[in-house]
């Protein structure tokens, strides 16, 4: 399990280096080979030194284990697929076609230095850590996303995972990205019951805590809100999380403490908001420590040089992206942390003990049984602290934990940002389920412990199985045939594209090339692309459609514009320039696009709204 976990974050610090400094993907791809046998050498002799746990009972010892133990992840991960013939659903969140397009860009653009040219074309500067410099005026909706998402947000590492796939196998971006999820849901669910079989000393305990935490309504928040980074980073952050006794109070060697700097550092280049969740959770879990045994005990080993070392190896490993880790951060908190899509009212209790409490609906896509206030939440906070201070002499291990988590949940409930509050809670959640099942009773009013935690994790998956059959009636699905984007008639060239609506169906186009959308994006407060940067007012126009997007009556009326030869997903070139339907300024001008859409495809322009149908 740690060799998986350390053998994907090598892969991303070798690969980061083709896109940070421009190096070949052919030499990284030699060097990374090269890490491999070095790393399996060393793994054979200095076992012993890397596996921070290596006195856990064996959990998943057989194949029946391991069947159990992936199936709730598996089931969010398939549910689409199995009930709607569809790769994953889309609710609210944007991020999964983010994700998608950046990687694609990223294709093209390959560096960091190619990027931030276009940065400064559209905002005019290379500051990317000011915030309020944005890139959204680039004509390439493609490089609006691959911006975003690269230069002012530093999520690479799972594109280069992607990309890595996608030229070694040849399979599609999205099936790649796709594989990083599954990836992500399994090591998630290794990890915790790895740590659980050591806590609990019981498989079935364990098993009963896997299926608490993966198969909750968390998992399906992040698998079909677009939140797949936070996914694809958990196996790391429980990692980190669960041992942190190991990693910050006891004597670790130096084979561990790199271990630890390189998941540090291939984190900075893909989930920034883990290092920084990390961080103040290790502070807040030093006076934990301190609160729950004697400080004089803990002096020798709450040792300032093995973070220092941690730190210093994780710098020395990149120590280009540490640099923009910083500069990044300085911005996010100039601009307050904003961001995010599920702000609600969330209850931190009922995130970190998996209490079913969503509902998915059209009015209400994202909507709360059980809600609390800034000052509940603090509450809440409060409540969890007494209880480890009340606990610390019988329960140390469970007071520990607790105190911990409570500390770390009341820095970030502090931001009164309610979307950070449930991120950090469902990274906490591991953690704090496992030591709360680890302290129970083997009996509660004579009912055996095993039965009661295989009862509520049954419930807690049934009600994530009728969160998933929710979203199938409620969110737009994502098709594979979506991405069979023909583009023969272009020949290789760009063109304007015009669609005729704003649906986020259309965002599947710029996984496969540039995207020059005259339809202004995909956010309420619209993207306006200018035209006039990099010169791309002389480019002609093509039409395109989708009939997933449209919807059945209005695909009909295109269909029968047969005088443009209109087929579905295909780019159809005109002769007209873009530079036709543009204000002087270079923006679009949306009367004229407007109008040039009802005569194209004799249909009105829509803006970003599903199909009703």
């Amino acid at each position: 399990m740690q060799a998986a976990l350390g053998g994907l974050c090598i892969e991303v610090g070798i690969l980061r280096l083709s896109y940070r400094y421009d190096v070949s993907l052919g030499i990284c791809l030699l060097v990374l080979i090269g890490v491999a046998g070095v790393g399996l050498v060393s793994m054979l002799y200095q076992r012993s030194s890397l596996v921070f746990t290596d006195d856990r009972r064996s959990f998943v010892d057989r194949t029946r284990d391991i069947l159990l133990v992936l199936l709730p992840g598996l089931i969010i991960v398939f549910a689409p697929a199995l009930l709607s013939d569809a790769i994953t659903w889309q609710n609210v969140g944007p991020d999964f076609d983010g994700n998608l397009i950046s990687t694609s860009y990223l294709a093209d653009r390959h560096s960091f230095s190619a990027m931030m040219k276009d940065f400064s074309s559209a905002a005019g500067t290379s500051d990317w850590w000011i915030f309020h410099y944005t890139p959204y005026t680039h004509p390439d909706f493609r490089a609006v996303v691959g911006l975003e998402f690269f230069v002012r947000s530093l999520r690479v590492g799972h594109a280069l995972l992607s990309l890595l796939l996608t030229k070694t196998v040849g399979a599609p971006i999205w099936l790649s990205f796709c594989c990083l999820c599954i990836a992500g849901v399994v090591l998630t669910s290794l990890v915790i019951s790895d740590s659980a079989a050591l806590r609990t000393r019981s498989r079935w305990l364990a098993l009963g805590c896997v299926w608490i935490i993966v198969g909750s309504q968390n998992y399906a928040l992040m698998m079909y809100e677009g939140i797949n980074i936070q996914l694809i980073e958990m196996p790391v952050l429980a990692f980190l999380l669960l041992n942190w006794r190991e990693i910050l109070i006891k004597p670790i060697s130096v084979w561990q403490r790199l271990f630890i700097a390189i998941l540090l550092s291939a984190m900075i280049s893909t989930f920034g908001e883990g290092i920084q969740i990390v961080a103040v959770f290790a502070v807040c879990a030093f006076v934990a420590a301190a609160a729950v045994r004697d400080v004089r005990e803990l002096r020798g080993a709450l040792s300032i040089s093995g973070a220092l070392q941690i730190a210093i190896l994780t710098l020395l490993i990149g120590p280009g992206f540490t640099l923009d880790f910083i500069l990044w951060t300085y911005g996010r908190l100039q601009e307050g942390f904003i961001g995010g899509a599920l702000h609600r009212e969330w209850s931190v209790l009922s995130v970190l003990f998996s209490v079913p409490a969503v509902v998915v609906g059209k009015d209400a896509p994202v909507s709360l049984v059980f809600e609390s206030s800034f000052w509940g939440r603090l509450g809440e906070v409060a409540a969890l602290f007494i209880l480890g201070m009340l606990l610390r002499k019988r329960r140390p291990t469970f007071s520990g934990d607790s105190i911990a988590v409570a500390l770390t949940m009341f820095v970030f409930c502090l931001t009164g940002h309610a979307y950070a509050a449930w991120k950090v809670a469902v990274i906490l959640q591991p953690l704090m389920l496992i030591a709360a099942v680890a302290v129970m009773p083997r009996r509660v009013a004579g009912v055996r412990s095993i039965h009661i935690v295989g009862a509520y994790a049954t419930f807690v998956v049934i009600s994530a199985v009728g969160t998933t059959l929710m979203y199938s009636q409620t969110s737009t699905g994502v098709h594979s045939q979506q991405f069979s984007v023909d583009r023969s008639l272009t020949r290789g060239q760009s063109f304007a594209v015009l669609t005729p609506s704003q649906n986020r169906v259309y965002l599947r186009v710029a996984t496969t090339g540039d995207f020059f959308w005259i339809n202004d994006g995909w956010r309420r407060d619209a993207i306006e692309p200018n035209f006039k940067i990099q010169k791309s007012d002389g480019l002609l126009i093509a039409l395109y459609y989708d009939c997933d997007a449209e919807g059945r009556e209005r695909c009909a009326i295109i269909e029968g514009k047969t005088d443009l030869g209109m087929r579905q997903r295909t780019l159809i070139p005109l002769s007209l320039q873009v530079s036709d339907i543009l204000r002087p300024d270079g923006y679009v001008d949306h009367a004229k696009a407007n109008a040039l859409i009802q005569k194209s495809f004799g249909v009105t322009a829509r803006g970003g709204e599903a199909p009703t149908e």
